[in-house]
């Protein structure tokens, strides 16, 4: 006889982590009789290592300010439930549910699943997507590079060889929006970061100078 184990693997999406989101896993899993009293908490930071077997205990701790990695999991045997948060590599983050019932393995994975979409980025689609990522870097380098192109439109005019003083600040700068967007939307996120501080400055001063208002009235002809 043939012994099935059913197993569902969710990449984890771009999030907000804190101890709220890893509190409500927490409390998922601890409500479940399969996970009860099976589960374990850890976390890696820069200047600390943290254990502990309940969530409560485990959010009640100071995290310290740079973490390196979250894991949840429960013992070896089945079901199993793991899930990896890592700031370091996070392609390899994911959570992963497995069991005999594929009725439970399912209701939890679509549970954790949508835990995990409440806390995620309103930006993510840009750092899930190259190619939402590049329209964004176009919009933003073509933002950029028109006051220059307003202030060498004329030397176009009369010499079209001048085209090159748009093109070189336009490739090279686009180049340096895309690394600069990909800095400022970091895939995890947690307390009040460097990034996070420069993006609302960054949107205060654009529309505060008037340069994106200005520049949608220019393209509508207004």
């Amino acid at each position: 006889m043939s012994k099935i184990i059913e197993k569902r693997t969710v990449k984890i999406p771009p999030v907000r982590v804190d101890k709220m989101l890893i509190r409500e896993i927490g409390k998922l899993l601890e409500s479940e009789e399969l996970c009860k009293d099976r589960l374990s908490y850890s976390l890696d930071s820069k200047t600390q290592d943290l254990e502990s077997k309940k969530v409560d205990d485990f959010v009640k701790a100071n995290w310290g300010s740079e973490l390196n990695e979250i894991k949840i999991e429960t013992d070896y045997e089945s079901p199993r439930v793991r899930v990896e948060i890592d700031f370091r590599r996070t392609y390899m983050s994911e959570f992963s549910v497995s069991g005999t019932d594929a009725t439970w393995v399912n209701g939890i994975t679509n549970r954790m699943h949508d835990i995990f979409e409440k806390y995620r980025h309103s930006y993510y689609r840009i750092k899930t997507s190259w190619l939402m990522k590049l329209l964004v870097t176009i919009i933003v380098t073509a933002v950029l590079v028109y006051p220059i192109f307003l202030l060498v439109y004329p030397l176009i005019r009369e010499n079209a060889s001048f085209v090159f003083l748009i093109i070189f600040p336009a490739g090279y700068g686009g180049l340096g929006v895309f690394f600069l967007i990909d800095w400022l939307l970091p895939y995890f996120e947690y307390q009040e970061t460097l990034q996070k501080r420069l993006r609302m400055w960054i949107w205060i001063l654009l529309f505060s100078s008037g340069l994106i208002p200005a520049i949608i009235l220019k393209l509508l002809g207004l």
